[in-house]
């Protein structure tokens, strides 16, 4: 089996489980905006702090800054020493919906 294949076959078997924890982290009303209650935002922190523990990530820490969500920091160290770095930024707030009537989709 070439890394593509092996790749495609590890993606595939986690894709459902991939799927329904994004379902739970998009269900959570986590608005980082001034009048909304900050509770969902720590939820919506404390389920990606698990999510990522879960998949096994061993380094993951909160920072807390002024006037904002809480700051989610996680390290996976390189497979081999020197490897290259990889980025990943995000957020897990998300802005009011505004007037729903003008909405048009879902």
């Amino acid at each position: 089996m070439d890394l593509g294949d092996d790749l495609s076959t590890r993606v595939d078997a986690l894709m459902d489980g991939l799927v329904a924890d994004l379902e739970r982290l998009t269900a959570i009303p986590s608005i980082a905006f001034p009048g909304f209650p900050p509770e969902p935002v720590r939820e919506a922190h404390d389920l990606l702090v698990g999510l990522l523990r879960g998949a096994g990530v061993e380094r993951v820490e909160r920072l807390d800054l002024p006037d904002t969500a809480p700051v989610v920091v996680a390290e996976v160290p390189p497979p081999t020493p020197g490897a290259p770095t990889v980025l990943l930024y995000g957020h897990y707030d998300v802005q009011p919906p505004g007037d729903e009537a003008l909405w048009l989709s879902p």
